[in-house]
């Protein structure tokens, strides 16, 4: 059986994540592009903005997984391996699956639990979120709170990580030169 390191089985499923993610939109807007009438079902539009948030989603959280395995590697190098074994990383990937599967669909529920009465002309490339609230002519505070609170937990949980792994990173730094200027001093 082929072993492949952890950090490729990663940048496989990343890779598979932005080829969907690029997949879901490109077709209908190149359609778009050359047609004069630029129809989609409601349905069709639906499953665009389902898609299209659940692989965006699943690829921050497999990215923000992908930093954690970085870590791993760099902070314990000889016990990667074992630190990062199926055991591990599968859940991960799995993690991320999972919580951009429910991210997207909170938001597509939200959104198209709305109303549509006026016009149904969407001013935007592929149906998302923000466009779709602004021909809605139901009351769509619920659904902007959603996204507000959104970006709120999520920017500080991502800042919070980043700078953790930063300190983390300058930690080891300092622990290495301060034993190399060890070394090298009493040697």
């Amino acid at each position: 059986m082929l072993m492949v390191a952890p950090i490729l089985k990663n940048c496989i499923v990343l890779s598979f994540l932005d080829a969907c993610y690029s997949s879901v939109v490109t077709p209908k807007m190149l359609v778009n592009f050359l047609a004069e009438d630029k129809p989609i079902s409601y349905l069709g539009c639906a499953a665009q903005m389902l898609l299209f948030v659940t692989f965006g989603t699943t690829e921050c959280f497999l990215l923000a997984a992908m930093a954690y395995d970085r870590y791993v590697a760099i902070y314990n190098p000889l016990l990667y391996s074992v630190s990062m074994s199926p055991r591990v990383y599968v859940p991960l990937i799995v993690a991320s699956y999972v919580g951009g599967i429910l991210h997207a669909s909170v938001h597509t529920v939200a959104t198209f639990s709305l109303s549509f009465c006026a016009s149904n002309e969407i001013r935007h490339v592929f149906c998302d979120i923000p466009p779709l609230l602004a021909i809605s002519c139901s009351d769509t505070h619920t659904s902007h709170i959603y996204i507000h609170t959104y970006i709120y937990i999520h920017t500080h949980i991502y800042i919070k990580h980043v700078c953790l792994i930063y300190i983390m990173y300058i930690y080891m730094k300092s622990i290495q030169c301060t034993y190399i200027l060890y070394t090298h001093l009493f040697i």
